[in-house]
């Protein structure tokens, strides 16, 4: 790195231009992520088979107010809606089924997420987080009656976070009142390790240098917080359990600092025993 007075000052500028975030939950980028499209496609006996999915994420003002998700068909298939607090922190996101409510403590850092249901007001996870320093280090989910929450909210990443992996790590556990802790490990900015108990599994990143447009999106209901709290892209990830390692690598391209296409191939079971295809995923974001 050039320690030039020019570098610094046009990086600082560069960083400031793209989010003025400056508390958790206030998640307020310059330039904003205006649609995603996913699609994942494998060969069959020569033929392509391929499904998208893809978001509209609606701006108001320098807060996101709603994401609206639509199927391979292009049909609306659910939308979440996202409300504020006073000082532009995430407060609450809901869809139909589901309600995220987030708190925050004095030093305003995230505190406690509960999830509940719409319908019965019954709570479904909550997760507490801990912190050493300003950092987040820990993260202790209980559930109570559902394996994740998968309804309120794709994560932004889920076709570009291998599938098998997304399960375990974005999960809360299925058993009723039980509990997890995520430990989580950092360099510089960016988490590069997250380890599990009872698990037992570790999920190891490497990042690139370029800036990441999901970070302080506060979608932890799915606890990506490789990507929701780390300043860099992901480029490779490593999943260890049980003595088993599997890597992936991802290609990203750029719009100058921005991602605007992320790609990666992994293999994914199919309905027949024994037999897997390789799934080529790739993620499209416009701005």
């Amino acid at each position: 790195m050039k320690k030039t007075v020019a570098l610094m000052i046009v990086t600082l500028a560069v960083a400031m231009f793209f989010t003025a975030c400056t508390k958790d939950g206030q998640y307020m980028p310059s330039k904003k992520i205006s649609k995603i499209v996913y699609t994942q496609s494998s060969k069959v006996e020569g033929l392509t088979v391929s499904k998208t999915q893809s978001e509209k994420w609606t701006w108001g003002g320098d807060l996101l107010s709603l994401i609206d998700y639509y199927d391979n068909e292009g049909d609306r298939v659910r939308t979440v809606v996202f409300r504020y607090d006073a000082d532009k922190r995430l407060e609450e996101m809901e869809d139909a089924t589901h309600n995220v409510k987030y708190a925050y403590n004095k030093d305003n850092r995230l505190e406690v997420i509960e999830v509940r249901e719409v319908a019965t007001g019954n709570l479904v996870s909550k997760m507490d987080l801990g912190y050493k320093g300003s950092k987040l280090a820990t993260i202790d989910v209980t559930s109570n009656d559902e394996k994740g929450v998968k309804s309120v909210g794709f994560n932004p990443l889920r076709f570009v976070l291998p599938e098998n992996a997304a399960e375990v790590v974005m999960s809360a556990p299925a058993t009723k009142g039980s509990n997890v802790r995520y430990m989580l490990t950092w360099t510089g900015n960016n988490i590069t390790e997250m380890t599990s108990e009872p698990f037992g599994y570790s999920v190891k990143w490497t990042y690139d240098d370029k800036i990441n447009p999901f970070k302080g999106f506060l979608n932890l209901n799915d606890l990506t917080v490789s990507q929701t709290h780390s300043k860099n892209n992901i480029v490779r990830q490593e999943y260890v359990a049980q003595g088993n390692k599997t890597v992936w690598d991802f290609t990203i391209n750029y719009d100058g600092k921005y991602p605007v296409k992320t790609m990666y191939q992994a293999e994914s079971n199919t309905f027949v025993p024994g037999v897997s295809l390789m799934v080529d995923y790739v993620a499209e974001y416009t701005y």
